[in-house]
């Protein structure tokens, strides 16, 4: 069939056996939907539940029932949309599946808040970011400054009250590290046997948060420490070392003390 098919003369409504007029398969057709037409008053639209092709049946009170046919680019558009669209959902099924949380997997940490590294970073007393506020506004930290020694000419006496400086804040760093660690597991515990309360629980936060803050003062009072250690020059030359854009743009201006 090419072209505009005529008009099908077919009765009100479709076969009371449902016959499709574009398969003939009986039992075949599926109201989709009613709808408003200007020629005909109103529109009936079926699909054919084995070919998928729609056909509209158009009726108004003045003029008997009329199956008006679909060209045949008409129902084949139809036929292939359909399967189309559940061959779509079925390849985005996978893809759906696949796009879980990012938590999946999570579920079997010792503490589910904090990965393995964190909970190793915590206890080793590492940096962890904490003195980023001073480290890239040019306030040195103790233990890159001992590693950049001898580029820097440090001499004796800043060498011993750099390391002074590591000592003291790495002693604190482990201690409120594991401590943190500590209250992170009761928290996990509190929810792993549902004796979560909103007063238990900001009772919790409150002090993870009071750690949290005493472990970043540790870093970063060291980097103060450390900057009040060193010379101008020195400051300048650190921050070029480590390779920071716009390098000892306020060494000068913010040394403070100056060399002890």
């Amino acid at each position: 069939m090419s072209g505009e098919a005529g008009i099908l003369a077919r009765p009100l409504q479709p076969d009371p056996d449902g016959t499709c007029p574009h398969c003939d398969r009986r039992r075949a057709l599926v109201f989709v939907r009613r709808e408003p037409d200007d020629r005909h008053e109103w529109i009936d639209v079926y699909r054919c539940r084995w070919c998928e092709a729609t056909t509209e049946f158009a009726w108004s009170t003045a003029q008997a029932g009329r199956s008006i046919s679909m060209t045949s680019r008409q129902v084949r558009t139809a036929s292939v949309a359909l399967p189309v669209a559940v061959l779509a959902l079925g390849l985005a099924a996978p893809r759906l599946a696949a796009e879980q949380s990012p938590y999946a997997g999570l579920e079997g940490r010792e503490i589910k808040a904090l990965s393995p590294e964190e909970i190793e970073q915590y206890r080793s007393g590492e940096g962890m970011g904490f003195g980023l506020a001073a480290e890239l506004n040019d306030y040195p930290g103790p233990r890159h400054v001992l590693e950049l020694a001898a580029d820097l000419e440090l001499s004796a006496e800043q060498r011993a009250a750099a390391q002074a400086a590591y000592d003291a804040m790495h002693a604190e760093a482990v201690r409120l590290g594991e401590a943190i660690v500590e209250r992170e597991r009761r928290l996990d515990a509190l929810f792993a046997v549902g004796a979560v309360t909103p007063e238990v629980l900001r009772a919790a936060l409150e002090e993870i948060g009071r750690l949290q803050a005493e472990l970043r003062f540790a870093h970063l009072a060291a980097h103060l420490e450390t900057r009040r250690i060193l010379t101008p020059a020195q400051v300048e030359r650190y921050v070029h070392l480590r390779g920071y854009a716009g390098a000892g743009a306020h060494a000068h201006d913010h040394h403070g003390h100056g060399h002890r």
